[in-house]
């Protein structure tokens, strides 16, 4: 006689009652890996005996290819912000007779939320890819294990200046968004409209409505959503079969879990800031 449970494993019944489950303690082991090698990497970056040539090396290929060769894009998009978001709000606060409100209505948009939301999306896109398929190749081909029989840590040479770079990729390159953002979106008031109010005046009421949490805002949604980012290519590529096609999966999979990520802890910041202000 069959047992009941067996059945129900036969007939598909129980795998489909605990996939949501299953699923959800992969992600949730996912998670824990991913903020696990973000701890490692910073404990290991406060160690001088980390940083030998080799890895010094390493961080600077890393910030060079994700942060420097990135600047151009950054520009363009922060020209974008700047004409679609900066000069739409100057436009209706005059119409509504608030341009005292331009300071905060842009600290709060594009400083807080916009610019680091374009500057992740801007570095996953470009960046995030092409490092998981890189490390999954090293893995497919061997040179993972030709680290660790010339006795090189992997971690600290594949890992650690990955997550760190990424880290300060993003918030150099979120800097140059907002800036280019807030200039190119006042210079293009300038020309359009007849407001006299100068480029001094503008800077110091943005500077004014900025506040130490916005810091922590800043510091939140850039460096630490790019470690992210740095953690989970890392992490999927080492973690990729040692198959051509699962080359392309890991990619395509650390792409999907970076943007969960990145609207994660933004979301999760943004929220925490809200209340707290409330």
């Amino acid at each position: 006689m069959t047992h009941p449970a067996f059945a129900l494993t036969q007939h598909g019944w129980l795998r489909r009652l605990l996939r949501p489950w299953s699923l959800l303690m992969r992600t949730s082991e996912r998670g824990l890996i991913i903020f696990a090698a973000v701890g490692a990497a910073l404990r290991l970056a406060v160690r001088p005996s980390t940083w030998n040539r080799a890895v010094r090396e390493e961080l600077a290929r890393q910030v060079i290819n994700a942060g420097l060769f990135a600047v151009p894009a950054a520009a363009l998009a922060g020209i974008g912000v700047g004409v679609f978001i900066v000069v739409q709000a100057q436009q209706w606060l005059d119409r509504l007779g608030h341009v005292s409100l331009l300071g905060p209505l842009l600290v709060v948009g594009v400083v807080r939320e916009i610019a680091p939301l374009v500057t992740n999306l801007l570095v996953i896109g470009r960046s995030g890819s092409s490092m998981t398929t890189e490390v999954a190749n090293m893995k497919m081909l061997g040179d993972v294990d030709l680290l660790e029989a010339q006795g090189i840590d992997p971690f600290v040479y594949l890992v650690v200046p990955r997550i760190l770079g990424m880290g300060i990729a993003v918030l150099c390159l979120n800097l140059i968004v907002l800036l280019v953002s807030l200039i190119s979106g006042r210079l293009l008031v300038l020309i359009v409209s007849s407001d006299p109010t100068p480029m001094v005046a503008f800077a110091d009421n943005v500077l004014r409505s900025l506040e130490v949490i916005d810091v922590f805002n800043l510091l939140a949604k850039t460096v630490l959503t790019g470690m992210l980012t740095g953690a989970i290519c890392c992490v999927t590529g080492l973690q990729a079969a040692p198959h051509p096609l699962a080359v392309a999966a890991a990619s395509r999979a650390s792409f999907m879990r970076c943007m969960a990520a990145l609207l994660t802890v933004s979301g999760f910041v943004s929220l925490s800031m809200y209340l707290d202000l409330v």
